[in-house]
């Protein structure tokens, strides 16, 4: 992390630029650089998968990662990107929230071709037929949909599409759940037939799309983008360093500091550098607003996210976390279904009374315990018998 402050030629400049600076800053904490690592991985061998789900709770930073990963990939590419106008390495869209227990693929093709600068997208549809044989609106809808999927996978392709980008992709589970499983196989399907790995960045909620098939499933990566916890020191040193950077970085006559409130920063952003940053922003912009030379406690305490709201998203990352992590209880049914529980118990019955080999016990090459022979030990031979002649 940068302990550089900002230019200080920016205090000249408007507000809006001022307030612009700070947002689209970028400081590089632990965990933003280990998520980074993970991801440029996957990138580089993804190990048959075309999926790889980024977990995380809401104001993570999920946001952040994106943009550093889209700007890498880009600047990886660029002199081949120069070299040939219709390249294009990465691409991606936000999936939308539609409130419903459908999804709408029709239009998510239609933006991802969007998203691939596709021309005359309106066009890539089945041709117009006579009307003796035009087929209801529904069909016609399925078979429109069809061909903007088979658009969009020919042009991924031209395209030479490295990395496909599925930003708030939690929305993908708001489907009844017999449908789950499709939204996952269709993802699936496309990344194949494309050759793009399609990333997929999302809440908790992302899991029960991971869930979905146990077959697919294994052939995706799932990376945790996890929040900074208050029991670990390294933690709470690092979070401390996230403070002072974006303290530093806040164009103003006098920087602030933070840090003697930083369990209070900690608390009221969860641990979470997405809503810290947020939160420091609004802080920020009033404080500018109104020409203040530093932001205070008081602003933010001003600006502070309701403690509704926080309980909301603390109990939701608590609940994701739970169904991330593999609980004893599952791997209790895991046993179950190789049948590793049923012989334990019939060793306990004494039904299976072979007893186990000794050896491992003795630990391997030890030989069994045994007394030697007073006088000749393991190594004595065998002397010839007295024939009476005096030596």
């Amino acid at each position: 992390m940068s302990s550089k402050s900002f230019d200080k030629e920016l205090l000249k400049r408007p507000a809006s630029e001022r307030l612009q600076y700070f947002r689209s800053y970028v400081v590089k904490h632990r965990r933003l650089v280990t998520i980074d690592e993970q991801i440029t991985a996957a990138l580089k061998e993804p190990a048959d998968a075309g999926i790889v789900f980024i977990v995380g709770p809401s104001g993570i930073g999920k946001s952040t990662i994106q943009r550093v990963i889209y700007q890498r990939v880009l600047e990886d590419a660029m002199s081949e990107m120069q070299t040939d106008p219709g390249y294009i390495p990465i691409a991606g869209i936000e999936i939308p929230s539609l409130g419903k227990m459908t999804y709408n693929w029709h239009d998510h093709w239609y933006r991802a071709l969007d998203a691939l600068d596709e021309p005359l997208i309106k066009d890539k549809a089945i041709p117009r037929r006579s009307k003796l044989d035009r087929p209801s609106t529904g069909a016609r809808l399925r078979e429109q949909t069809a061909a903007l999927r088979r658009s969009f996978e020919s042009a991924a392709v031209h395209r030479r599409l490295k990395v496909f980008l599925l930003d708030e992709a939690q929305h993908l589970t708001h489907v009844s759940d017999s449908l789950l499983r499709s939204q996952l196989e269709t993802i699936k399907s496309v990344a194949n037939l494309s050759k793009a790995l399609h990333l997929m960045f999302g809440t908790y909620e992302l899991l029960l799309l991971r869930n979905a098939s146990g077959q697919l499933g294994r052939r995706a990566l799932t990376i945790h983008f996890d929040r900074y916890q208050a029991k670990s020191d390294q933690d709470i040193a690092a979070f401390a360093e996230v403070v002072k950077t974006f303290q530093l970085q806040m164009p103003l006559m006098q920087t602030p500091d933070f840090l003697p409130h930083l369990e209070y920063c900690f608390e009221r952003s969860l641990g979470c550098v997405g809503l810290l940053k947020d939160w420091f922003s609004r802080s920020l912009a009033e404080a500018i607003g109104k020409g203040a030379k530093t932001v205070t406690l008081h602003h933010l305490q001003k600006h502070e996210y309701p403690a509704s709201v926080l309980l909301t998203i603390s109990k939701e990352f608590i609940e994701g976390e739970a169904k991330l992590h593999e609980q004893e209880s599952s791997f209790a049914l895991l046993k179950e279904r190789l049948g590793i529980s049923s012989r334990l118990r019939k060793d306990a019955n004494g039904t299976n009374k072979k007893k186990p080999a000794t050896r491992a016990k003795r630990g391997f090459g030890r030989r069994k315990p045994k007394r030697d022979k007073v006088g000749e030990g393991r190594a004595a031979t065998k002397q010839p018998k007295n024939s009476g002649s005096k030596p």
